[in-house]
């Protein structure tokens, strides 16, 4: 293959990774930004950075017109096609992560030993395994044993220990009970937490119980 066959295709490559690194700098950039426009830290946010959030979010799709437009003006050497190939590949791969990635009950399924109270309130304060903490493994028993049916909210603080007093998604006026399990394995960024949630009715006792990610 001469230079002049092989120009075209280091054309396509350079335009293909351009389209990557627009998406992966727009990834980066627009949770900084929007970190910098919701933190009431920092006051209410200017017009500018409202302007800035929206620039982000679209560089995609200002970077796609601009590449469209020159390819209109200048011919076949704006190598159009490879660039919004680029630009597709990183959410397209993101994607395919998130579908190959196993959900929470085939997480849990892999965590399975007897429930011990004892183990469960010391996790708090013990050191462990942090990819395989003891309440990941417990939890299973501990729902499908029943033994959290109709407790009142103190014979649940003996049993589990205190309920955490945050969360990351934790509403205004949340009475429910949260534990801690350990972190979601298997994800693409691995980023979530397993936590414990148990509901009360209205005398108090125990009402309903599940695991959710957060």
């Amino acid at each position: 293959m001469n230079a002049n066959e092989s120009a075209p295709i280091r054309q396509r490559v350079r335009y293909f990774f351009a389209g990557i690194l627009v998406v992966c700098t727009c990834a980066c950039v627009l949770p900084c930004v929007l970190y910098l426009s919701s933190d009431p830290t920092h006051g209410r946010p200017s017009d500018w950075l409202k302007v800035w959030v929206v620039l982000v979010a679209l560089l995609p799709v200002i970077a796609i017109g601009a590449v469209l437009f020159f390819r209109v003006r200048r011919g076949p050497r704006i190598r159009a096609g490879a660039f919004v190939l680029g630009c597709l590949a990183p959410p397209a791969l993101f994607l395919a992560l998130v579908a190959s990635s196993p959900g929470p009950s085939a997480d849990l399924e892999r965590h399975v030993q007897p429930f011990d109270a004892e183990l469960w309130r010391d996790q708090e304060q013990s050191e462990y395994d942090r990819m395989s903490p003891p309440r990941l493994h417990m939890v299973n028993d501990l729902l499908a044993g029943g033994s959290l049916q109709d407790l009142t909210k103190e014979q649940v603080v003996e049993l589990l220990g205190p309920s955490a007093r945050s969360w990351p998604s934790r509403p205004e006026g949340d009475d429910d009970f949260h534990y801690l399990l350990g972190p979601v394995r298997g994800g693409p960024l691995q980023l979530d937490e397993h936590w414990l949630r148990i509901s009360f009715a209205d005398d108090g006792r125990v009402d309903h119980s599940r695991v959710y990610q957060d």
